[in-house]
This record gives structure tokens, sequence and C-alpha cells, in this order.
């Protein structure tokens, strides 16, 4: 009876809380923090709007795998098309074309879960190594910003 009573947390149960602390952190102040758009995330929504618009890019490239930006530089198109989706769906804002970012951000602190919750038994450990990647400064300060830092983060723990 009494082993009945004290299941073992599901990983999602577990996790959830910290997700929701995490995403309130992170989405807190996107249109104030930074003060203003910098550069890149000009550049990376200008190419996600239209393309959420028009299916092309600013060169006028239909569906383009890689994104150009300027002389020699070329973005890099998952956190653009990502972007696109939030532009198309919702209205224009330095929030909307922050969010994306945060959005993977908290995809990167699920999968720190995961991927501890395999090397370590119970959930405790787990719940540290994610609480620890959701307050390290540069996965705060990248994850809040619409460019492509925490995209390229993302994949590799995937």
């Amino acid at each position: 009876m009494v082993a009945r009573m004290f299941r073992p947390v599901p990983a999602v149960v577990a996790v959830l809380p910290l997700l929701v602390v995490t995403a309130c952190i992170y989405a807190t102040g996107l249109d104030r923090s930074p003060a203003y758009l910098v550069h890149d995330e000009v550049v990376y929504a200008l190419n996600a709007h239209s393309i959420g618009s028009t299916g092309r890019d600013l060169s006028g490239q239909f569906l383009p795998v890689s994104i150009y930006v300027s002389d020699t530089f070329f973005a890099t198109p998952i956190n653009i098309y990502f972007t696109a989706i939030f532009l198309r769906l919702f209205h224009v804002s330095e929030v909307m074309i922050r969010l994306p970012t945060v959005v993977m951000s908290l995809v990167n602190v699920a999968l720190v879960f995961l991927i501890a919750r395999r090397l370590f038994a119970g959930v405790g450990l787990p719940m540290v190594a994610a609480a620890i990647l959701a307050l390290t400064p540069a996965h705060f300060i990248n994850g809040c910003l619409g460019t492509d830092h925490v995209y390229l983060v993302t994949v590799v723990l995937a």
C-alpha cells in the first residue's frame, strides 16, 4: 500500500516547473532588454518576415538553404524559418522576433534534463543539470536575442 502512494515522478512532470520558471525569466522584458534590436536580429527578422509572407528571402530566392546577409556572410536558415512561423502567426514586434529563440532555449533546458536523466538515477541531478544550463549567463543572454546562437546548441543536444 505504501509503495503505491510514493510512485516515481514522471520526467515530464518533474521538469515542467523548471521550464515554466525558465520561460518566465527568459521571456520577461523581451521588448526592453536589450533596448533595441541589434543588426543581426533586424536582418534575420526581415528575411523571416519576407519568407513568411512570400516564401522568398530578401534577395528573392525561393525557400533558400542559406540566406544571404552581407558580403560573404550567409546565415543558417533554421532560426529564420522558425521565426518566420512566429511572424506569420502573430504580429511583427520585438517580442515576436525574440520569442522563437526563447522557445529554443527552453528546448535546450529540456534536452539537458533528458540527457542527464539517462545518465543519473532519479530526477534530482537531472533537474540540477537543467537548472545550471538555464542559469548560465551565456545561454540566458543568447536565449533572449533573435539570433541563431542557441539553435546550434539545440542541434548538438538533440
